[in-house]
């Protein structure tokens, strides 16, 4: 039975996840306040990798340098609770099967694990796995609490990934021409946008003189392979442009509004995200994600890559302001000097 003490201590661990909008702070507070709660050895949070499905350590507390340093983990060969998206309990760290390192777990002091799937949303994004110097088997409502930690915890995650990301790219817009060209503010801004979506890549369309096609301007991720397919028809596109709504494709292979479903294969894109770039009220492209997962975003995921395609199209117009302005001190110089160069009236 959990007392009072415990749920005391569950708050607090929570107002401390949840107390910065850092990436790094929120992840250090979860980890030390995980070990605190659940009096474990050590804990440490791993970030998941959907291409390569390779977990890589962000934050740790209590365990050796060495121990961290054993060597890359493989989501299919370490624990399985992001593949499987379930908690899993090792009762045996040196003789179980799903340990990658079991002569490390043993040279370390760790009788049993404890691995939870983090979830931002709908998104996977890693796990949080709890090491004990002794075996620990949860009961059920134990395990409930472990896992309703790591359901908080990346939500917490989610809301630092997405503030990092969009502070990143605030701070390019307003660097415009002083430190950053147009382009520059652009590739930071697509870069930026696709780790804090956590996408495989983010690309902005801009739409050609015509209107009918749209040329990439900027984009990460993604292979020039697939960048340079052939041209982004608007009749046959997404959408975004034609509508001004956002449109998701949750599942890429199964959706005719591809225009190269082949091609997407090959780039492993399962999920795509488009949302239109305006300047003032108008049109001019699309910021589209594209996921190497199946993805349904939730109404964050949504609100969060909308307001950064607001942040292209402020961008655009800045840029165009700016412009605008050099050219009209450019005519007002050129006025003034004309006026100098005129002779004297006698």
């Amino acid at each position: 039975m959990l007392d009072q003490e415990f749920f005391k201590k569950f708050i607090k661990a929570l107002t401390e996840i949840h107390g910065s909008l850092s990436v790094m702070r929120t992840s250090e507070a979860i980890v030390e306040n995980a070990a605190q709660l659940f009096e474990a050895q050590g804990a440490s949070l791993m970030l998941y990798d959907h291409g390569t499905k390779a977990l890589k350590s962000s934050a740790a507390c209590g365990l050796s340098q060495s121990y961290l340093d054993k060597g890359p983990l493989a989501a299919d060969k370490s624990l399985g609770e992001t593949l499987q998206r379930e908690p899993v309990v090792i009762l045996n760290a040196t003789q179980d099967e799903r340990i990658q390192y079991k002569e490390e777990a043993a040279q370390e002091g760790i009788k049993s694990i404890i691995g939870l799937p983090l979830q931002a949303g709908n998104m996977l994004v890693g796990a949080l796995r709890l090491y004990f110097d002794q075996t620990n088997e949860p009961d059920l409502d134990r395990l409930a609490i472990f896992e309703n930690l790591a359901k908080l915890a990346g939500q917490a995650l989610k809301k630092s990934f997405y503030f990092s990301s969009f502070h990143a790219v605030l701070h390019s817009i307003h660097s415009m021409h002083s430190s950053q060209t147009l382009d520059e503010v652009l590739q930071n801004l697509v870069e930026s946008a696709a780790r804090g979506a956590y996408a495989r890549g983010c690309v902005l369309w801009l739409l050609d003189n015509a209107g009918n096609t749209m040329m990439d301007v900027s984009g990460f991720g993604l292979s020039e392979r697939y960048l340079n397919k052939g041209p982004i028809s608007i009749n046959r596109g997404l959408g975004e442009v034609e509508t001004g709504q956002p449109v998701i494709i949750c599942r890429v292979a199964e959706d005719d509004r591809i225009q190269y479903p082949d091609q997407a294969a090959e780039e492993n894109i399962e999920a795509m995200c488009g949302f239109p770039v305006r300047i003032a009220n108008r049109i001019v492209g699309a910021l589209r994600f594209y996921f190497q997962f199946e993805f349904e975003p939730d109404e964050d995921d949504q609100t969060y890559m909308a307001l950064l395609a607001d942040q292209v199209g402020v961008a655009l117009e800045k840029d165009q302001l700016v412009i605008q302005l050099k050219n009209e001190s450019e005519r007002r110089q050129g006025s003034i000097e004309h006026e100098t160069d005129l002779p004297d009236e006698e």
